[in-house]
């Protein structure tokens, strides 16, 4: 799937929205194991489809005219790519019907298999013997990649980096179940839930750390394939907003019940007053009540006419009921905010379409930063995976959010009017900013500096093995960093999360010069703060020695 590489992070009131834009088909994905009904003589499993009253019908094919001259196979040529065994780790007999399927190699190993959305680049599974060969298309010879292998009652278990041909031999260690009741807000059951496990802060995303399930009719689910260790459980229902609740440790925990709110299924239908493109729209959202609730949207939309994008229809937003009313705040690059009266909440949820017909503004004006290195070359916005921060100087609220737009530079397409301050932290470089000012109906362009980055090696030193948690300091403020050679995974503040495992260093990025104060933040854990002088385009070393309170 080609990436034009969405990012939306609300900082300081503000929307930042990047403008974006494997498949396989038969083979490609997963296959739950509650799929499986049975084997047949061959010892292959036979899935719920292959039920004849669940099989869709179809048409015989016609068998194909065969070529006297024809030697080779039509379609593409399936390569084998791997074989092996998937034995139970402690009787070693064979486990017959596990899935096997391969993922490009990732950063790290073990690791968690990717999203059950994703598709797996081929699949198969295992006979009575627990045998299985693993098949790919193509006659060419396939990067190494990760093998997976998961089966009901099991551990999910992973080879990395295997080459073409490998034999592999799975070990598959028993795996602890969690069950889980999905109910609303007045304990009736829900079905159709979709419920995710993840690892909790602190622990390690490792198979076992994480699982997917689906609520019965009664509202009932068991999770397989976990281990001991604390892990967050999400449940998600598109009559529901998606709920989170933890972290809780599988091997501890008895029956885990979780409540879903109803959600108003919100479908909007966007104009213009002037027959020009819809572009950007944004939806915010503020319900009524105390604590409100509060929601910022760039939505996805689609023409209802193919020849026209005057008019779009909007992927629907769900939107909590536990109040009585909601306020919506719709937006769009060069309009003034579509804001009707407070819209009612179904008491319980519901779906609802509303037309939102927009006005060109023409107090907006446009602003395109560009970045350079401290000797004047270019630098391409996008390729500094940034995470930028937008901040309005007069103090005034930024309603509805600012859209912007990257490529080599950063483009805000529709600004109100007014004086700015441009924050972007990166791992290429040193923390950076610019401030302008927008006029109505003008384009603006500004320029913003870069500095090689100071770059910091942590150490922590303590008698066992254990998570550190902590923060860079500079000025009272905390200090976003980035873990060297892994992507930026920035939360909601725009800081990434601190944290280091054991008594391995870390060498930390895109950090400026000059002091920083490292705090340890474990409850846990007593450790003096540390101060430290970091330069420009240099790394600096410390060690630092932690206890248990």
């Amino acid at each position: 799937m080609a990436k034009l590489w969405p990012v939306l992070a609300i900082a300081a009131a503000a929307i930042v929205a990047v403008v974006l834009m494997l498949g396989g088909e038969d083979g490609a994905g997963y296959v739950d194991d509650d799929e499986i009904i049975g084997y047949d003589e061959q010892g292959n499993p036979i899935l719920m489809t292959s039920d004849p009253s669940r099989r869709p019908k179809r048409e015989p094919k016609p068998e194909p005219v065969k070529s006297e001259k024809a030697r080779q196979p039509e379609g593409p040529i399936q390569v084998t790519f791997s074989t092996g065994a998937v034995l139970d780790a402690v009787s070693k007999a064979p486990i017959p019907g596990a899935l096997i399927w391969a993922e490009p190699p990732g950063r790290r190993c073990p690791r968690l298999p990717s999203s059950k959305d994703d598709k797996a680049h081929a699949q198969t599974s295992s006979g009575k013997d627990g045998r299985f060969t693993l098949s790919m298309q193509g006659a060419r010879n396939w990067a190494p990649h990760d093998l997976f292998a998961s089966a009901k009652g099991y551990v999910v278990e992973v080879h990395c980096a295997q080459s073409q041909s490998s034999d592999v031999t799975f070990l598959m260690r028993r795996a602890l179940q969690q069950k889980v009741r999905v109910t609303d807000l007045h304990s009736r059951p829900i079905a159709g839930a979709k419920l995710e496990i993840t690892p909790a802060d602190g622990t390690p995303a490792l198979p076992g750390h994480a699982g997917y399930g689906r609520s019965d009719r009664n509202g009932d689910a068991e999770i397989d394939g976990l281990i001991p260790g604390e892990v967050m459980l999400e449940a998600d229902h598109p009559l529901f907003m998606p709920t989170a609740v933890g972290p809780f440790d599988p091997a501890t925990s008895d029956e885990i019940e979780i409540k879903l709110a109803p959600a108003l299924r919100l479908t909007l239908v966007i104009r213009s007053d002037d027959g020009s493109d819809i572009k950007n729209p944004t939806l915010a959202w503020t319900t009524n009540g105390t604590p409100p609730h509060r929601g910022l949207k760039l939505l996805q939309t689609s023409p209802t006419n193919e020849d026209s994008r005057a008019e779009v229809k909007a992927v629907p937003v769900r939107i909590p009921c536990d109040h009585r009313t909601v306020q919506l705040e719709v937006k769009a690059d060069g309009f003034e905010p579509w804001v009707p009266e407070a819209e009612p909440l179904p008491v319980e949820g519901g779906e609802r379409e509303l037309i939102a017909s927009l006005r060109r503004d023409l107090s907006l004006g446009s602003l395109t930063v560009r970045f350079e290195d401290n000797a004047g070359n270019a630098v391409n916005y996008r390729e500094m995976r940034p995470a930028p921060n937008i901040t309005r100087l007069d103090r005034q609220p930024i309603s509805g959010g600012i859209v912007l737009e990257t490529a080599e530079t950063l483009n805000f397409p529709a600004m109100p009017q007014g004086p700015y301050r441009i924050d972007v932290v990166s791992p290429g470089y040193a923390p950076a900013s610019v401030e302008v000012t927008v006029r109505a109906g003008e384009k603006t362009e500004a320029v913003c500096r870069l500095e090689q980055p100071a770059k910091l090696k942590i150490n922590f030193v303590a008698s066992e093995r254990v998570t550190v948690r902590f923060r860079l300091m500079k000025d009272g403020r905390i200090v976003p960093a980035f873990p060297e050679g892994q992507p930026p995974n920035p939360n909601e503040s725009g800081t990434p999360p601190l944290a280091i495992q054991g008594n391995e260093g870390t060498v930390f990025t895109g950090l400026p010069s000059g002091p920083i104060v490292i705090r340890v933040t474990n409850a846990d854990l007593v450790a003096a703060p540390r101060t430290v002088q970091l330069r420009a385009g240099e790394t600096t070393e410390t060690e630092i020695q932690v206890r248990f309170r």
